[in-house]
Parts: structure tokens; sequence; C-alpha cells
């Protein structure tokens, strides 16, 4: 699975060029999933922790599940199935739970993982600036054809060439800071169920980021 980010100031067009590569993807044949990252409670004179945006409200049966001790809640409707930890996740545990070809986070302007920026001008893009950037778009796509040595693609018209970026630059996530090559009858596995089961594993043990040395024998 292939892990990006998309990252920007408030109303620079995020969710518009998110919405185009889920659709430009989907276009292509391959599975999407995406995570939105809400940027609700900001502990200032104008919020506190109680503005925090939640999909459950008081007085629901959920709710009431939650506020009784649930450490994990589960709507669960004709249509749709919602699980609610009643806390912040931490990204690694949300990617844990998608297998599709491309996830997309939408904000987690913090993240390392390789990003597309959004902005309305240059001095937006500047304060979100970082190595792990590829490309820029939204908004600033009006003004800018460039920013730093790095192209800015146009919202709409150039959608299918930032998409092409996609494909051919964001590597493969990695859920553990070592290779795992496995070969059954001389033949090269898909390894990455193996990884992530692994990595889920190691996080219930309350082991990170350790190297991990993996031995296969016959029986």
């Amino acid at each position: 699975m292939k892990v990006f980010g998309v990252s920007g100031t408030s109303n620079s067009g995020k969710t518009t060029i998110v919405e185009e590569i889920i659709i430009e993807l989907g276009n292509r044949g391959y599975s999407v999933g995406s995570v939105k990252s809400i940027g609700c409670g900001k502990d200032d004179d104008y919020h506190d922790s109680t503005d925090s945006f939640s999909i459950d409200r008081f007085g629901t049966d959920s709710y009431i599940h939650k506020e009784a001790g649930s450490k994990l809640v589960t709507t669960w409707a004709e249509n749709e199935t919602a699980l609610i930890y009643p806390r912040r996740l931490e990204i690694e545990d949300i990617i844990l739970n998608y297998n599709h070809d491309f996830l997309i986070i939408e904000g987690f302007k913090k993240s390392g993982l390789p990003k597309v920026i959004t902005g309305q001008s240059r001095e937006d893009v500047n304060l979100l600036m970082s190595d792990s950037v590829f490309a820029i778009s939204g908004k600033i796509s009006d003004e800018e054809s460039e920013i730093n040595g790095i192209k800015v693609y146009k919202t709409f018209e150039e959608v299918n060439e930032l998409v092409d970026l996609i494909v051919e630059n964001v590597p493969e996530y990695k859920y553990l800071d070592t290779n795992i090559n496995l070969k059954v009858f001389n033949k090269e596995v898909d390894t990455e169920s193996v990884e992530r089961e692994l990595y889920g594993l190691l996080k219930k043990l309350g082991i990170h980021n350790q190297d991990v040395k993996i031995s296969i024998s016959e029986k």
C-alpha cells in the first residue's frame, strides 16, 4: 500500500484536490482509502477541548456506552459501520486498518509521509515546506507554476499529471524499519500482509521500531 498526505492551510483547496486524486486513481483501477484529520479543539480564546469534533453526540446509546467506560464502541447500521475509539489514535494504528492500493491522509501537517501541500499564497506554501513535499496544488495554482523547484499542479487541469507522479514516486509504506524477504519453493512472496500483521503484534507487545529477525524453517 502506498501512503501519502495532502496538507495545507484552511480554505486552500485540500479537500478538492483529494477528491480529484481519489476519482482519478479510481478511474485507473486502483483502490483508495482516506483519512481526514480534523483540527478542532484548539484551546485558544475561541475554542476549548469540548469543541473537538466527534461523530457521537450526548444522549445517544453509543455515547452512553462510551461514557460508561467502553474502550471501543461500534455503531452497526444497514449502510455504515463506525468504530469509535474514545481517544486519539496514532497515525500508524490508523494505517493498520487499511489495505488498499493507496491511502490518502488529508491534514496532519506534522507527518513525515510523502505529501502534496496546498496554499493560497507563497507564504502559506513556505510555512508547510519540508523534505517530504513532492508536489504543490490548490488555490496557489491559479498564480504559480513552480515554487522552490517543486511543480505546482492545477487542481482540475493537471490532476492526471499529478496522479502520474503519485503512482510513480510514492513508495510502498513500510510498517517496520527492517526488510522482510520471504520465499516459498524459491518463489518471492508479497510480504506486505505479513509485515502488517507483525507490526500489529509488536505494537500490542509494546515494541516499537525495533529490528526484527525472522527465521522460517521446514517442518
